[in-house]
């Protein structure tokens, strides 16, 4: 058995797949939240830095000693500096991709009055240094300036050459490469926005102390000032140094999924599937929707999400509905048969929640020797239901019926061994039974409860309907 990743920050769900879909409708409809980048006023002791750095850039004569990232120092620490410029660190002739002329060489960006862009990195951010290319056609009406990091300019580069370019830069922020790998991860791993905005703080926070732990002179003037001041000073007061906030870092994150879209398309389309567990969730269409321009009320536009996972939690389909009902999504399903088919393998199992009203309807799709069974969430669900939530002991109940689908072994807060055999779990519900179905006051079981374990039985791991509650 594989055990699934933390829970999506979106949806809920066990694996990063199923959040890759709310991304992209996310983005679609609220838009990318993100604060706007001006540019950051450089002193002149810093411009003066940049201006020997790109004069020693320009100075090596070898291209393959070419560095795009410089570093200078800044308030006794290092801000990173990008030089991007392909005609030179690639001795490329690029074209005007208004008139076609053939571009030279302009002057850098860097100056105060140019509010140079500044770059969101991991443990640093860096100062954009960028050029501008001069197209100098024979009509001086077409004379015109182009900037390096303009997208027409990286679409005459080779994939080698684009590879070079260390960061993403948008209208509105720009980010190292390194900053976004490190999102995406920890969002993989169930972090949230704030969550991962606070371990950006805690890495520029150790670096500056590390600094600081190593060198005697600012030792020295640690001492004349208090730590959380020096911290104040560093990160709060120099914006070279603020980091990046909760909107920029999904921002980063919904970018980083568009650019990624296709390989995550082939990698769901690729999977395959055996047994598979459907349900409909309800989080995730809460936050899709626009706000109506006459009330500027939230107008949701789903009603659920439907989704489709394989025997080892991977989301192989999805859909958006409108309703529960088993017309909208049989299009979806019949196109996973097909896929399934096409690799020569036959669903033999489905899992869900309504599979009396659904087992005769999901047969005419997957084939008659399909099993339609109750998945074992729902089973122990309809159980949880029935328990009053007043009672005293309510919650103990609760927590002994999930350790009926627990290996005897599995005794930690975490479940770390596979579902045991129906066998197992058989033997584990009638210990549940008959500790709790004791007839003592304080006991919450009621008749219900009764009812519904009478209901159910195991079998593969999973709770079945009895034959006779199955649709004919």
């Amino acid at each position: 058995m594989i055990l699934p990743l933390k829970p999506c920050i979106f949806c809920k769900q066990s694996t990063i797949l199923s959040c890759f879909f709310t991304a992209t409708i996310v983005c679609i409809f609220i838009g990318l939240l993100a604060e706007e980048c001006k540019g950051v006023q450089l002193t002149q002791e810093c411009v003066d830095n940049i201006e020997c750095l790109v004069q020693q850039y320009m100075q090596i004569s070898d291209e393959s000693d070419r560095t795009t990232e410089l570093s200078i120092k800044i308030a006794n620490s290092s801000v990173g500096v990008l030089l991007w410029c392909p005609m030179s660190r690639f001795s490329k002739a690029l074209r005007c991709p208004v008139h076609g002329n053939d571009l030279s060489y302009s002057r850098w960006v860097y100056k105060q009055s140019d509010n140079p862009r500044m770059i969101y990195g991991l443990t640093k951010n860096d100062i954009l240094v960028q050029r501008y290319y001069y197209c100098g056609g024979s009509d001086h009406r077409s004379k015109h300036k182009i900037l390096s990091t303009d997208q027409d300019i990286l679409l005459q580069l080779s994939a080698n050459e684009r590879s070079a370019m260390k960061f993403k830069l948008r209208h509105k922020c720009g980010w190292t490469n390194d900053l976004s790998d490190f999102i995406f991860t920890q969002v993989s791993y169930g972090a949230t926005f704030l969550d991962i905005v606070s371990q950006v703080e805690r890495f520029r926070v150790e670096r500056l102390g590390h600094r600081y732990s190593i060198d005697s002179v600012l030792q020295n003037e640690l001492s004349l000032t208090s730590l959380s001041g020096l911290f104040q000073q560093q990160f709060q007061e120099n914006e070279l140094f603020r980091f990046p906030s909760r909107d920029i870092v999904e921002t980063i994150f919904l970018e980083t999924f568009i650019e990624r879209r296709n390989f995550y398309e082939w990698f769901m389309d690729d999977l395959t599937a055996n047994s598979i567990s459907m349900d409909h969730t309800f989080k995730v269409s809460k936050n899709i929707g626009i706000v109506r321009q006459i009330d500027q009320k939230w107008t949701q536009q789903y009603s659920s999400l439907f989704i489709v996972l394989n025997e080892q939690g991977l989301v192989v389909t999805w859909s958006f509905t409108s309703t529960e009902k088993f017309e909208e999504i049989s299009q979806l399903l019949i196109s996973l048969r097909d896929r399934m088919a096409s690799k020569g393998i036959t669903v033999k199992q489905a899992y869900l929640d309504n599979c009396c009203k659904w087992a005769k309807l999901l047969e005419d799709v997957f084939g008659p020797g399909l099993e339609v069974k109750l998945d074992i969430f729902h089973g122990l669900q309809r159980i949880t239901r029935t328990i009053p939530k007043r009672s005293k002991m309510s919650s103990s109940c609760s927590a002994d019926l999930r350790l009926v689908v627990r290996n005897r072994s599995d005794v930690g807060a975490t479940r770390i061994a596979e579902t045991p055999s129906p066998k197992v779990i058989n033997e584990n519900m009638d210990i549940f039974v008959s500790k709790w179905n004791n007839g003592s006051p304080s006991t919450p079981w009621t008749d219900e409860t009764t009812k519904e374990v009478n209901n159910l039985k195991v079998s593969d791991s999973a709770f079945e309907r009895r034959p006779d509650h199955h649709l004919s």
